[in-house]
């Protein structure tokens, strides 16, 4: 399935409004007959059409009201764009010499002598990738591993990280036209900026409790029965945005899940899938805490297994050198719905997946 490395869907959402359906929703339409409704084609995944980073809401015909991709100027739901801030915990990495991913693997063993493992840390380490609107640099609060890698000489074709199935996003969003959002009253808020409110959130849309959370706790960002004290962003004035993480859980990879997971897949899919801006392919696999063990369950995910196969292997010699660093251009899905009247209410700001590099250089 391509929507873990693209990554986490934009679902379409029907929200229960009171009268706004009295009017035509040309704009609705608009995404449909575009086929970017749900899709992560080139002509619908990607970023906005945008000037210094305000996304531009389209004012005449049938994309009036909406945003467009800025490659193909098709009209759709959503926006991949670089996050602010995303904080990701961390509990094992390291590179490999055979093959890790088994898709049907009950167990994911990687130990050596076919891995090294160059991070473990069984309580996880929490890492902030942030992204400067500025400058356009992404910078991390700490490094995964400090010191060197001590690696056995020889060819790596494999990585892979372990993290929390938890995913946390901070972003900020401002559009040439007032957005409608989150609100605990009887009206939207408004305003051309957007931001992350606290919202937890899951890939399948899934409202029932899951590890950590109640069900109580798990939003639907707009479904449960209209509520708009359920949508993950909050919209106003650019200088009262406030944003904070929000909570993306993967809990499940079925494309589809069925209600509450009545249908659990914990992989993505059967091959390694391309990898966007990138010629290295990857997979996902949702594992249990013990980080070895495939999860058969929503409830018993707690890990993300991304193993990664590199388009040109790794060759470590006696003095090579290697760094690894991480991209997030893409990496927050900021997903839209029409209220009816041709209006987006702002849902939610997804946790897209981060991307890796390691780099092999000689001292």
């Amino acid at each position: 399935m391509y929507k873990f490395i693209k990554l986490f869907f934009s679902a379409t959402i029907l929200l229960l409004l009171s009268n706004t359906f009295a009017y035509a929703d040309r704009l609705s339409d608009a995404i449909q007959s575009e086929a970017c409704g749900d899709s992560d084609s080139d002509a619908c995944g990607g970023e906005c059409t945008q000037t210094n980073n305000v996304i531009t809401i389209a004012t005449a015909g049938n994309d009036d009201g909406g945003v467009t991709d800025a490659d193909s100027g098709n009209v759709k739901d959503s926006c991949n764009e670089k996050p602010d801030q995303y904080r990701i915990t961390f509990y094992k990495a390291g590179v490999c010499k055979a093959d890790i991913f088994d898709p049907t693997a009950t167990s994911n063993p990687t130990v050596a002598p076919n891995c090294y493992n160059f991070f473990v840390d069984e309580a996880g380490k929490t890492i902030i990738l942030s992204h400067d609107a500025g400058t356009g640099k992404i910078t991390q609060n700490r490094s995964l591993v400090t010191g060197a890698f001590n690696l056995q000489l020889g060819t790596y074709d494999y990585a892979y990280v372990i993290t929390d199935n938890h995913l946390e996003v901070k972003h900020e969003q401002t559009f040439s036209e007032a957005m409608q959002g989150y609100s605990a009253g009887a009206s939207y808020s408004s305003g051309p900026t957007c931001w992350t409110n606290g919202v937890v959130t899951t890939y399948t849309n899934a409202t029932n409790a899951q590890r950590g959370h109640s069900a109580d706790d798990v939003k639907s960002f707009g479904d449960d029965g209209g509520a708009k004290t359920s949508l993950a962003m909050t919209c106003g004035a650019t200088n009262a945005a406030s944003p904070v993480f929000n909570t993306e859980i993967i809990e499940n990879m079925a494309e589809e899940p069925g209600v509450e997971n009545a249908t659990f897949l914990a992989r993505t899919g059967s091959t390694y899938q391309s990898i966007p801006g990138s010629s290295d392919t990857a997979a996902g696999k949702l594992l249990r805490n013990d980080d070895i063990t495939t999860a058969e369950t929503h409830l018993e995910a707690a890990r993300i297994f991304y193993p990664i196969k590199f388009a040109t292997p790794l060759v470590i010699g006696p003095k090579t050198k290697l760094e690894m660093s991480f991209g997030v251009s893409g990496s927050v899905s900021v997903d839209f719905q029409t209220d009816g009247s041709n209006n987006l209410i702002s849902l939610k700001a997804g946790a897209d997946p981060f991307t890796m590099k390691f780099t092999a250089s000689e001292n």
